[in-house]
């Protein structure tokens, strides 16, 4: 971690330095505001006063979050407004209160907020929604001085002004420091976005959960807990209501966005997952891992279409997890230790078909294939676990699942060798030898449809809520559709006849295309054509029905085009 940490330190450093360098050649982008000069001026006295403590404001996450932004932004030529550019401003303030240096300098007022990185944050009135206040920077004594009539301390005396909350427990002697941030703008790891103020009750239940993770980390993984009290700055609560659990971005060396909509041992885990994705991006930052091809690929965690790094680091958070997972399972009880069986089969398959992917693709560089192997040989070692055959079958069903989904959903056959099968089928001769070429389309990023996975899940970890969800299935939204509550129960044939049904009504029904395919392969017959290259089916089915008016049985087809495919 020490390595990546100081390595970090100097590319955050050099993007000050270019930065500084782009806003002198292209002063449109900078306004009357914005004070570069000044700004890097103070940050260099309060350098000169303590190093550390300007290391330690230039490696906050969020100052990574907005410095790219800001790089990004003068390098297009963009105008960015006052109240982004100068955070800059925001940045130097902050240093000079926490090294002592004596200045005053003007600040941004962003949505009532003046946000100082790793000091606090400063609540005007509502008169003040925008606009620019002074800092009197002094240490202890520093003070914002909003108008003629108003200043505040900014010494946690006055209600207006909430010191940055920082957290720090001890336990079994591996020491967790980090900033909790709530309220600084770029808090998203991406836009500026409002504040998500914390109630002082909130605050509490957070600290709670981060005293509870601890323990459990410094209990049952002791070196994961020691790297991250090396590598861990930053935790951003993330709205009640969102279903993220964890999030990480590439610019946010050191920070995790969190949920605490988790017990405290999946957010331990959450911690040690979100931990290597930071980890791996530092790493990406000195060493190239994957030659980018300019290719998506099916990574089986995301129903978006992702670059092989984004696969790299799936395997590699998520191999972590595992690892995790089966060191707490002994201790679990029963309805937990449903789940983390279910989730140490799911999540491990996962990774290995990924890894496959990464094997065959032929863009790692050297360091990138010793990456890879490791990671294959940690999990080689968690696939010793046993598991039994119906949770296998269980996660092979789901992943087949998804992967089809995927297909039907993002990649297209060539039309050419499309018209060749259909014009084949038409004439009732066997199908071309031909290999079928495809592309993969991006842009579209509806989540895929996951009822099968849900009532699958439920079947592997929850026995009653899937009694509850299969036992009244019904074809109205909202509802378990006949077909997947048959599947599911064990009823391939009669899957098999509901997916056709479905399919007579609706040709271009994708979840019966594949769970006729998962039907069919269960009861023995060669499904590739549906599970493997069901956009290749549904796409011949539909020249077919272009070419002679009549619509094929989807099994009948399936059957001709499997052996081929």
């Amino acid at each position: 971690m020490a390595l990546l940490e100081n390595s970090q330190h100097s590319h955050r450093r050099l993007a000050f330095r270019a930065l500084l360098d782009q806003l002198r050649v292209n002063p449109a982008t900078v306004g009357t505001r914005v004070q570069p000069e000044e700004a890097w001026r103070v940050l260099a006295e309060a350098e000169r006063r303590d190093a550390d403590v300007v290391a330690d404001i230039l490696m906050y996450p969020t100052v990574g979050v907005w410095l790219t932004r800001a790089l990004h932004h003068t390098r297009a030529g963009r105008g960015t407004p006052w109240a982004e550019l100068g955070y800059l401003h925001l940045i130097a303030a902050s240093a000079a209160i926490r090294c002592g240096y004596q200045c005053t300098i003007r600040v941004p007022v962003w949505r009532g907020f003046v946000s100082l990185p790793t000091v606090g944050h400063l609540r005007l009135p509502g008169a003040f929604p925008s606009g620019s206040v002074d800092v009197a920077c002094a240490g202890a004594g520093s003070r914002a001085h909003v108008n003629r009539a108003v200043t505040i301390p900014l010494d946690g005396t006055d209600p207006a002004f909430t010191p940055t909350r920082r957290h720090v427990n001890t336990s079994r002697g591996v020491t967790m420091c980090v900033w909790v941030e709530d309220r600084d703008a770029y808090h998203g790891f991406g836009d500026p976005v409002p504040p998500v103020v914390l109630t002082d009750a909130e605050s509490s239940e957070w600290h709670k959960l981060l005293d509870e993770a601890w323990d459990v980390l410094t209990l049952d993984h002791p070196r994961h807990a020691r790297e991250l009290a090396a590598g861990l700055r930053m935790v951003v609560p993330i709205e009640p209501d969102s279903d993220t659990i964890g999030a990480s971005s590439p610019a946010a060396f050191g920070g995790v966005r969190m949920s605490a909509n988790a017990s405290a041992t999946e957010f331990a885990e959450a911690l040690m997952h979100e931990l290597q994705h930071s980890k791996l991006n530092g790493l990406m930052g000195l060493v190239k891992l994957v030659e980018d091809d300019g290719g998506r690929y099916l990574a089986p965690w995301r129903d978006d279409p992702r670059p092989l790094a984004g696969l790299v680091h799936g395997v590699y958070a998520f191999t972590c997890g595992v690892e995790f997972w089966l060191a707490q399972e002994p201790t679990a009880q029963v309805h937990e230790a449903r789940r983390i069986a279910f989730d140490i089969a799911y999540r491990r398959a996962q990774v290995r078909r990924a890894l496959g992917t990464l094997a065959a693709s032929g863009h790692l560089t050297q360091p990138g294939e010793a990456l890879v192997e490791a990671v294959s040989a940690r999990l080689a070692v968690c696939e010793q676990a046993p598991v039994t055959t119906m949770l296998a079958r269980t996660v092979t069903t789901m992943l087949d699942d998804h992967q089809g989904l995927w297909r039907l959903r993002h990649v297209r056959p060539d039309g050419e060798a499309v018209t060749a099968l259909a014009t084949a089928w038409r004439d009732g001769a066997p199908p071309p030898s031909r290999a079928v070429g495809s592309h993969v389309v991006t842009g579209d990023e509806r989540r895929l449809p996951a009822n099968r996975h849900a009532l699958l899940r439920a079947r592997a970890i929850d026995p009653d809520l899937y009694a509850a969800l299969a036992r009244v299935p019904a074809e109205l939204p909202g509802t378990t559709p006949r077909a997947d509550a048959a599947l599911c129960g064990g009823d391939h044939a009669g899957a098999a006849t509901a997916y056709e049904n479905r399919l007579h009504d609706d040709p271009e029904d994708g979840q019966a295309w594949v769970g006729l395919g998962l039907a069919l392969r269960a009861q023995g017959r060669n499904a590739t054509a549906l599970l493997a290259h069901p956009e290749v089916t549904v796409a011949v089915h539909r020249r077919v029905r272009l070419l002679t008016g009549r619509a094929p049985r989807p099994t009948a087809l399936s059957a001709w085009l499997s052996p081929s495919l």
